[in-house]
């Protein structure tokens, strides 16, 4: 009952928050918690008269275009990792405090994407016998089972990837978790139902190149070609990236706050904001509406900012509470809504979108196994980065 009561409370308050965390004057920038209808079989939409709704099906269309570009990302990387069968996640905890203290919001982020998915079929479940302790760590079948640790920080496997003789160390899918209200959303179920959507397979939204410009002559929501967009200086981990890239022989080191690859080897957090390598010859973003903006999968533009940050209060007297109340971190990322407009700030999504919901379904259903993209990747450069990757 307690759990339950328990909740029920944050559901409560991410239903609350999930309309107020979006920049004030974008509706596209808000969020809302509703059960998502599966991907539908394509029918025409028709007007009154009976004849086709040119501009709905013209919408309907664009929005395949959007899941198109933004799984393309993911089926080319699909061989360094593997799904989970039947979407249930098999876990278990690295040790005793671990359960204690993240199982119950674990339980809830979880909650939060079947919700979504209008769909109990998708599961995580406790290996039977893998008690915390070595039982789960040094389990026989430890290359396909999840172990979360608790931590000070979030990161997370995608799926379940593939062991790799350069990487003795790696032994199987691995979850760091905390309870921590002051980084990510600021929320401790939005930050772990965000890992969830990795161990799934879905990757970061804004690291997706297809909404990078490559140069300063195209548009697109971020780039690294105009001051304003990605500002890598505000990294709370900058200055120990610098030296870091110093060590490796990255030169200049500035080069990590362009190349994500170079942020990798460096171990420096813009890894995690920086685009996916990609050949050079792609499309651009041509739809103010390409990038999914209510993304569960989508950073905050301070997430990982240097400065300190809380949640914001809800109580009698501030009932309706700024989002940016007590997030006093610098802003790191900021992107362009549309053609001709300024970068602009943009908060925490609490829920995941339709687009988060339609792209696992594609994942894991069996128009995966026919799906085609026609985007131009160098698929090599992006293979190692996705095999290893810790978001």
């Amino acid at each position: 009952m307690a759990r339950l009561i328990s909740f029920l409370a944050t559901l409560a308050t991410l239903l609350f928050l999930g309309v107020h965390v979006a920049h004030a004057s974008s509706k596209s920038w808000q969020s809302g918690m509703k059960p998502q209808d599966p991907l539908p079989v394509r029918r025409l939409v028709l007007d009154p008269r009976g004849h086709a709704d040119v501009d709905a099906n013209h919408n309907e269309t664009s929005a395949r275009a959007r899941l198109q570009k933004r799984v393309g990302l993911i089926k080319y990387n699909m061989n360094g990792y593997r799904n989970w069968e039947n979407h249930v996640v098999r876990y278990c905890f690295a040790t005793e405090e671990s359960r204690a203290v993240l199982q119950d919001p674990l339980h809830e982020a979880v909650t939060l994407w079947q919700i979504a998915l209008d769909s109990e079929d998708w599961r995580w479940e406790l290996v039977p016998g893998a008690h915390p302790g070595a039982a789960c760590t040094n389990h026989p079948d430890r290359a396909s089972i999840l172990v979360i640790h608790l931590a000070n920080r979030l990161s997370s496997s995608v799926g379940i990837p593939a062991l790799n003789q350069a990487r003795p160390e790696f032994q199987g899918p691995r979850m760091l978790l905390t309870i921590a209200e002051t980084m990510g959303s600021l929320n401790r179920v939005a930050n772990i139902a965000h890992e969830v959507g990795h161990v799934w397979g879905l990757l970061h939204e804004h690291q997706n190149p297809w909404y990078w410009a490559h140069s300063a002559a195209h548009w697109a929501p971020f780039t690294i070609h105009e001051p304003g967009s990605f500002n890598c200086e505000n990294l709370a981990d900058y200055e120990e990236g610098m030296q870091r890239a110093r060590a490796a022989g990255i030169n200049p080191p500035e080069k990590i706050c362009r190349d994500q690859r170079d942020a990798a080897r460096a171990e420096f957090s813009a890894s995690d904001y920086l685009p996916y390598p990609m050949g050079e010859h792609y499309s651009q973003a041509d739809d103010e509406a390409d990038i999914d903006w209510d993304s569960m999968m989508l950073y905050p533009s301070t997430g990982g900012g240097r400065g300190t940050a809380g949640p914001p209060v809800i109580h009698p007297d501030n009932p309706n509470p700024d989002y940016w109340e007590n997030d006093h971190r610098a802003e790191v990322l900021l992107g362009r809504q549309r053609r001709g407009a300024g970068f602009e700030r943009f908060g925490a999504n609490l829920v995941p979108s339709d687009e988060d919901v339609d792209t696992l379904q594609l994942l894991y259903g069996d128009e995966w196994a026919t799906f085609e993209w026609t985007g131009l990747i160098n698929e090599e450069e992006v293979q190692e980065q996705v095999q290893a990757a810790m978001c």
